[in-house]
């Protein structure tokens, strides 16, 4: 298939190829069987956690790899915007009681981008609308997090320590940075400022230290270009 029957698809359409070619051994191994396990098993009310037709040995397993496909196909999404996020993990919590909780997290740059939680029963779409917009309300909160931040920080320019910053780094670099630099946590920083702004320190470091420097330091997404 071509990208540009892909992009052609809608959602729905999308998810039934992806299911074809990543999980052939539940969803099928021909586009009509796919069609047909997800119908059955996200756009139709399964009466339960999991459709009786698709129910295995362990329900807690049947259970997590429904969330987990779903949550891999947006991740495939997001993947494909951001090719260079290559360590992007799903976490499951599979509950056939409660609610099944779930994580999508990127390992470098230790960021949980999406955190989320349903109960399994509730877990399916009655047409492509709602699944649309729950893939791409999922897609915004994850974008936003990921998305290229600005730090503005205050460091001590005592030194001249400015010139061995490195202007595009990741947050976690950037934060290591910022606290080596100023000797304080970056979270002390930004409630000393929050204080400062208010008008209620004086200044933002020790009483005799006032030669500040202002410093914006931009992050991007580790692997990424500054834009």
């Amino acid at each position: 298939m071509t990208e540009l029957q892909v992009k052609k698809q809608n959602l729905r359409q999308q998810f039934e190829h992806f299911l074809l070619t990543d999980y052939p051994s539940d969803a099928g191994e021909t586009l009509k069987e796919a069609q047909k396990y997800a119908k059955e098993m996200y756009f139709s009310d399964p009466d339960g956690s999991i459709p009786d037709q698709y129910i295995g040995e362990d329900i807690l397993n049947d259970i997590n790899s429904k969330f987990y496909r779903v949550l891999s196909f947006i991740r495939s999404l997001f993947e494909a915007k951001h090719p260079e996020a290559k360590d992007v993990f799903i976490n499951v919590d599979p509950s056939y009681e409660d609610h099944t909780c779930y994580v999508v997290h990127q390992y470098s740059s230790h960021k949980v981008l999406l955190s989320g939680n349903d109960k399994a029963w509730n877990f399916w779409w009655r047409n492509v609308y709602e699944f649309k917009r729950f893939v791409t309300s999922t897609l915004e909160a994850m974008e936003e997090i990921y998305k290229p931040q600005t730090l503005h920080v205050v460091i001590n320019n005592y030194g001249g320590v400015l010139n061995d910053i490195d202007p595009f780094v990741d947050e976690a670099d950037a934060l290591k940075q910022f606290e080596v630099y100023a000797e304080i946590p970056y979270a002390t920083y930004a409630k000393r400022k929050a204080a400062y702004d208010k008008g209620k320190r004086g200044n933002l470091w020790d009483d005799e230290d006032t030669d500040v420097q202002v410093w914006e330091i931009k992050v991007i997404p580790k692997g990424g270009k500054p834009e």
